[in-house]
């Protein structure tokens, strides 16, 4: 540890101290002539007014500052010698930073993030309420800071806040995340503060606890349980029977299960069970949580999983109270958003009851199987039982009222005492048979002080409904089995006005569960919201409706739900014709309120959800176009709603559309589709436009964004050079969270079934994506199959079982456990009997689907030693290995079963095994036939349509095609790199292969000398590929999660075979000072002017050959470089002024060649350009192979690295100057504007040294000390007055390159965030820095101040960074182009279709930026307006 971080610790330690001890006012005065501070600081620090305030402000500036100089300790250590009541305080902060520095008190906890005890977070958040509203937190912030609770930037950030209550959450929230030794230190700082005493001895519970009452109506309050009713009525005895399983799961984690009929209260019943000081202090410290879910069917009655994932976001942000998770940011699929739901439930409420309120199918229970105990109130008794929990606890509502609790409910409701209630009650007590819902219906009639006829006419009203109502003449949405609830609610109908009574028909537009906000009633029924509201509270005095209050960022936005039972009741009165009707009127009144620009309404929390639903139920089919192909609509709705109900409304509605939308509909579905996994980010409006004009430009949605672009004066880019439906020929689907194992179709193609390493199976939509069922393992799954009839899946895992689900009933039907070890692959026989399974220990299983008998068990080989996995662990070995490796090692895997299929007659079996042993078997464990020729694990074995072939895919590189009964090789296809997955095309014309570098091969079976065509898919294993029955369309899938969809013949087109390497040169023409000819093609509306047009030098990985592009749509104007025979160009790159181009080659030759533009054109008017050979080089004449070069700016100079050599050449390729023994093995150097110095990196300094005067001219040290780290990045400021470096250990440190002097110190962040690149403004003033945790920092270096760390929303590298010329701009590649103000302000993003690129290219005036990703797409962005 150096002296200086020495010294901050020893301020931080002392920071209490010297707040109590320091009169401000003085030392102040002596640190403005010392040039500590400034005036304008002075006045910042004399605003806090308070002493201890002031000295608080003083040495938090004092931290800042000394990031960037740390001497400012000294100084400020020497301003208070100058005081001499603080010369034992200067005495006290040495001594504490000789401590510290040597390991003493205060190094192991310095604001460490850590997980809090769960008695301690119980006790925070059972009184919360009381800290926040007592405590003020400036009196123990002091003591915090010197502990290493509270860091001096939090600190300041907690005296920002405008109350004290506001200063005390943003505490309590810093509290949170320093775990237990937080808590402890928060609670000692209380107790050692009087005025903060009371609070301190609260959380240590030496005082008595807070009022039982107030202590459960806060808790519940937090917890969004649903208030007591007003008029209440207790049933003791179910209750006191729910407290006691309450309590037996309070011990435990497991699920406790309320079920009955609707309307028997079994909501009110959860929510009073949970209103008991004493459970909720022994049993749930934690607190409570309430979730209403209810009825998540979509139209067709399938799970709507957009709408449950809503509700688990909501659920999600309210409870991360350390706000991991941002609604910018919010898990975007269901399996995520469940997996995160239980890090949060167990780090942050450990011991706490999760509630679900009214839930309808098992579907959804499952998504909530977060580990913790969970209460489920549920009309389905058996609706945890597909919930994988330690226990299931189940209590029956199966009555409600007794005829004496009926009794007091009347008597409550009427406000007469029982010994008044009139004859009449007791029939009507009768005939309710104790429902809660009807007793409050019926109660609510009688209010008013109703006379003894009314409760005469009510009872003869039920009678007569329960001997002549039937239920099975109502329409099929009333499917409730009560009659008197329908007579109950025909009561309180009818006790309604006329007025009132045409509105709560109107009701009848809305679904079931849906907070309706006060704002849309007034729409619908055309009222101000005032009058909306008056009409909204007598229905729910009349107990038909209820009042929902959900606060808002501002305010209580006041919402209203309809019970389900009383919507079913509307449903059943209101004949069909008529429902259209309300639903039109809905829609009209919304498009009065907009003037026909539906994207301009206010956002009511429900209309940018619901509308296009109510445009389909008016069955206005036009309008419905109008709405689904307009951008706008897309851009407000994705911004106000959610992704998720965006690809909903197409999903359900888009075939409905007239035929005159029905194109630009479908190319709008395709839009949502292909960008959900940002839609679902809450994208605002503009990042949505940005992400439309990246389309073709002769795509609907692109047209529309460029028109809307026009009018927004800000910058926007279009991606020039993307071919026209390039990015529509395939589906490209992110289904799972980590590596896919399998796929397969169903026999109609309609679905297909997926399995992944995250331990899901997956059966999804072909058309959209869209996930129909999910089903769980333990632990990955290994394999999937669907069955030829598609009622089943079969998947096999590492958790040792093999499960057969049922697709329709969505339950496991078997659960296979006779494996022992993991299982890797498993089959169905085409008849759907029998199911084939193997293991790691080289066990076969043949057993019945369903019944799971086994038929017979046999070994393939000898058992291998059980490898352990993970769900982490890939399911491929390193590509890079195999051929490294042993022959025996191999051996040892020889009895691990990697792969198995049954022959199409189902009469036989095929296994093969990790040592390439392949084996042909009869039903009876009989060996019929061994193929022999692999050396290596085969992965993958598949039929073709009749048997007759049997094809082998293999690690050793190789595609094998056996004759199946002879066992004779018929097609050895032989490949670049291991081979995962293969497939025969089912009319045996073609076999496609894939291999461990994302590339897919096409063979043709009548000529196998080599692939037909290939193609380069993913940037990760291809792991599976099957076709579809018919043979026209193609799933394949990556380790990534990936899962690309394509019809066969665009799978390998000429739009989609683009692919060239991320390395690249590209340089730009300035056509005022070139002879070149301007491109026919520039944009319509670019900004860029045509004084510039790039240049590229890229290679295509298909043709395997060099070339030169031109051009915003990158025309090809130079085919191929001339290349030595055979030999593949390994660096390039190209002079400023374009007119030459040096390559290497991987034959360790280099060569010079000039560029020059020729007459010939283009077919899209831009002239070819003609190359020739200036010079070529041998490896002897520059000491090896070329690893990297560069032009100098002047471009008169070359300089290359070779792996023993760092030489610098002339365009006649004279040697001009090398640095000796020094550069060896390095790649890392930037040439000076001048073109007279270069800076490179030598092992752990950055040299700067002189082609003029050859030889060494300065030595930048101390960026890095151990030899694990090493610098990655340097950058050279314009003017050359100043250079950067940036290291592995996260470090970033500037020098003036005249003296040597360091003028940013070195900023380390650790190995976690690796700083990979780094640059520096124009005249060196800024410097920034990418980091690989995905965030940018700032320096402003002349003005002594840091801006960041500034994460961006992607958590990959920063991997280039730049400034623009004029230095008020940054961008930034990761796996997207983003651009920066210096302040560390996002401008604008362009996401990649890649994971990441390499470099970024701009032109000059900053209007044109270039980079290729990973999956070797080339973009060409050109911006379309200037701010």
């Amino acid at each position: 540890m150096s002296k200086y971080d020495g010294l901050k610790l020893g301020f931080l330690a002392c920071h209490k101290l010297l707040v109590q001890r320091i009169e401000p006012t003085g030392l102040i005065i002596e640190l403005i002539s010392r040039g500590v501070i400034s005036m304008s600081e002075k006045e910042m620090i004399l605003k806090e007014g308070v002493p201890s305030f002031m000295t608080d402000k003083l040495l938090t500036l004092l931290h800042r500052k000394a990031a960037f100089n740390p001497a400012v300790y000294d100084e400020f250590l020497l301003a208070m010698e100058e005081e001499e009541t603080l010369k034992s305080a200067v005495d006290d902060v040495r001594a504490a930073a000789v401590q510290r520095a040597s390991g003493g008190k205060g190094t192991d906890f310095t604001y460490a993030t850590d997980v809090m005890d769960e008695a301690y977070s119980a006790a925070l958040k059972a009184h919360e309420h009381t800290i926040v509203a007592g405590l003020t937190a400036s009196d123990i912030l002091p003591e915090l800071v010197s502990e290493g609770v509270v860091s001096p930037e939090e600190n300041e950030s907690i005296r920002e806040g405008e109350s004290s209550g506001e200063q005390a959450k943003r505490l309590l929230k810093i509290v949170r995340l320093r775990g237990s030794k937080g808590f402890l230190r928060f609670k000692d700082a209380l107790l050692n503060s009087e005025s903060q005493q009371q609070l301190g001895r609260l959380l240590s519970r030496s005082e008595e606890a807070p009022d039982d009452k107030q202590y459960v109506e806060e808790t519940l309050k937090q917890g969004h349980v649903p208030p007591r009713q007003s008029v209440y009525i207790e049933r003791r005895d179910t209750i006191e029977r729910l407290r006691q399983s309450l309590r037996t799961l309070g011990k435990r984690e497991g699920w406790l299960v309320v079920h009955g009929m609707a309307g028997f209260g079994k909501t009110v019943l959860a929510a009073e069970a949970v209103r008991d000081s004493a459970l909720l202090r022994e049993a749930f410290p934690g607190g409570v949580n309430w979730l209403t879910v209810g009825q998540m069917a979509d139209a067709r009655g399938r799970l709507d999983e957009s709408k449950l994932l809503t509700r688990m976001q909501n659920l999600i942000v309210r409870l991360d109270e350390k706000g991991q998770q941002s609604s910018s940011s919010r898990p975007g699929d269901l399996e995520s958003a469940r997996d995160y739901l239980q890090k949060v439930i167990s780090e942050q409420h450990p011991r706490s009851l999760l509630i679900l309120d009214d839930v309808w199918t098992s579907d959804v229970a499952r998504h909530f199987a977060v580990r913790c105990r969970t209460m489920v109130t549920t009309r389905n008794a058996a609706i945890a039982d597909a919930v994988q929990t330690p226990s299931v606890d189940k209590v029956s509502i199966s009555e409600g009222f007794s005829d004496e609790e009926a009794r007091q409910m009347l008597s409550l409701w009427s406000m007469r005492d029982l010994e008044s209630l009139p004859p009449a009650a007791d029939s009507i007590v009768r005939y309710c048979r104790g429902s809660p819902m009807a007793l409050a219906l019926i109660g609510a009639n009688l209010r008013k002080g109703a006379r003894d006829v009314r409760w005469k006419q009510i009872a003869d009203k039920l009678e007569a409904s329960h001997g002549a109502v039937d239920i099975k003449l109502l329409q099929p949405e009333w499917n409730y089995q009560h009659p008197t609830l329908k007579a109950s609610i025909d009561l309180s109908v009818e006790g309604l006005s006329s007025e009132l009574r045409s509105l709560f028909d109107l009701l009848v537009v809305f679904d079931y569960d849906t907070l309706v906000p006060l704002e849309t009633l007034a729409t619908l029924w055309y009222l101000d919201t005032l009058d909306a509201d008056i009409k909204m509270t007598e229905l729910v005095e009349q107990s038909l409706a209820q009042l929902a209050s959900v606060k808002g960022a501002d305010s209580d936005l006041i919402f209203y739900t309809i019970h389900d039972l009383v919507i079913d009741y509307l449903r059943g009165s209101i004949p069909q014709p008529k429902r259209k009707d309300y639903h039109s009127l809905l829609v009209q009144r919304f498009r009065k309120a907009c003037g026909d620009a539906f994207h301009n309404l206010t956002d009511d929390h429900y209309v940018y959800q619901r509308l296009v639903y109510h445009v389909a139920m008016a069955e206005d089919w036009e309008l419905l176009g109008q709405i689904l192909s307009s951008l706008k609509w897309v851009m407000a709705a994705a911004s106000h709603a959610d992704g998720y109900s965006v690809l909903s409304s197409y999903q359900e509605f888009s075939e409905k559309v007239t035929a005159r939308y029905t194109l630009s509909v479908q190319q709008f579905y395709l839009f949502v589709c292909d960008n959900m996994e940002l839609l679902v980010q809450s994208l605002n409006e503009d990042e949505v436009l940005q992400v439309a004009l990246l389309l073709p430009e002769t795509n609907e949605v692109h047209l529309q964004a460029k028109g809307v672009a026009r009018f927004r004066k800000k910058s926007w880019y279009t991606w020039s050079n993307i071919e026209k439906d390039r990015t529509r020929r395939a589906l490209r689907l992110k289904l799972h969270m980590s590596g896919v194992r399998r796929c397969q179709f169903s026999q109609d193609g309609k679905r297909a079934v997926s399995c992944s390493n995250s331990g899901d199976v997956k059966l999804w939509e072909t058309s959209t994506g869209m996930v129909l069922t999910t089903f769980s393992h333990d632990d990955q799954v290994s394999c999937c199959a669907l069955s030829t009839s598609g009622k089943f899946i079969v998947s096999c895992s590492e958790d040792n079982t093999v499960k057969v689900w049922d697709i329709g009933r969505k339950i496991k039907a078997v659960d296979f456990k006779k494996h022992t070890c993991g299982v890797q692959c498993c089959a169905i026989s085409p008849n759907d009997v029998y199911i084939l399974s193997g293991d790691i220990d080289a066990h076969i299983f043949l057993w019945q689907l369903s019944t799971g008998v086994v038929r017979k068990k046999w070994l393939h080989g000898t058992p291998s030693t059980p490898t352990p996995t993970t769900a982490e662990s890939r399911p491929f070995p390193d590509p890079v290995q195999f051929f490294n490796q042993d022959s025996s090692s191999s051996q040892e895997a020889s009895g691990v079963i990697k792969s198995c299929a049954f022959t199409p007659d189902g009469q036989s079996v095929v296994t093969a095994t990790g040592s390439g042993s392949v084996k042909l078997w009869n039903l009876n464990g009989e060996e019929l036939k061994s193929y022999v020729g692999h050396i290596a694990e085969v992965p993958c074995v598949v039929f073709n349509k009749d048997g007759s072939r049997l094809a082998t895919a293999s690690q050793d590189r190789t595609v094998k095609v056996w004759a199946t009964q002879t066992g004779e090789i018929i097609a050895d296809l032989a490949h670049k790199n291991n081979i995962l997955c293969c497939a025969f095309s089912p009319a045996d014309q073609m076999l496609l292969s894939g291999d461990v570098d994302g590339q897919i091969s096409s063979w043709s079976l009548q000529r196998t000398e080599g692939p037909r065509e290939e193609l380069r898919l993913f940037h990760d294993f291809v792991s599976c590929i099957v076709f579809s029955p018919n043979g026209k369309r193609v799933i394949a899938a990556a380790d990534n999660g990936t899962v690309i969809l394509s019809d066969i013949q665009d799978l390998f087109s000429p739009l989609a075979q683009d692919h060239y390497q991320r390395r690249f040169s590209a340089h730009f023409l300035n056509l005022s000072q070139s002879s070149a000819t301007p491109p026919q093609y520039i944009p319509q509306h670019s900004a860029m002017s045509p004084q510039y047009t790039p240049l590229m030098t890229c290679f295509d990985e298909k043709l395997k050959r060099l070339q030169v592009l031109q051009g915003v749509r990158g025309t090809v104007v130079v085919p191929e470089i001339p290349a030595p025979p055979g030999v593949i160009a390994r660096s390039w790159c190209m002079s400023g002024d374009c007119k030459h181009l040096f390559v290497s080659y991987r034959d360790s030759t280099t060569r010079l060649y000039s560029l020059k533009q020729s007459t010939s054109v283009t077919q899209l008017g831009t002239f070819l350009w003609d190359v020739s050979l200036v010079w070529a080089l041998s490896k002897e004449d520059l000491g090896g192979e070329v690893v990297k070069c560069l032009f100098s700016p002047d471009g008169a100079k070359i300089l290359v690295t070779a792996p023993d050599t760092h030489k610098c050449l002339s365009l006649n390729g004279q040697l001009l100057g090398s640095v000796p023994g020094e550069s060896q093995g390095v790649r890392v150097f930037e040439f000076f504007h001048d073109s007279t110095r270069i800076a490179s990196v030598c092992r752990k300094e950055v040299v700067v040294w002189s082609l003029v005067t050859p030889g060494t001219e300065l030595r930048c040290q101390e960026l890095i000390q151990s030899e694990k780290d090493s610098i990655l990045c340097v950058d050279v400021s314009r003017d050359d007055r100043s250079l950067v470096a940036s290291a592995t250990n996260g470090a970033v440190m500037v020098w003036d390159t005249t003296s040597g002097a360091c003028l940013l110190p070195s900023q380390t962040r650790g190995r976690s965030a690796c700083a990979r690149s780094c640059c520096l403004s124009p005249d060196g003033s800024i410097a920034a820095a990418g980091f690989d945790d995905g965030s940018l920092k700032i320096w402003h270096i002349s003005l002594s101040r840091e801006i960041g760390p500034i994460y961006t929303s992607s958590s990959f590298w920063i991997i280039d960074i730049a400034f623009s010329p004029d230095g008020t701009k940054i961008v930034t590649l990761c796996d997207s182009v983003q651009w920066w103000d210096t302040e560390g302000q996002e401008l604008k993003k362009v996401l990649l279709k890649g994971t990441y690129g390499k470099f970024v290219k701009f032109s000059p005036d900053f209007s044109t930026f270039i980079t290729i990703d990973n999956a070797g797409m080339l973009y060409v962005l050109t911006a379309i307006h200037e701010e």
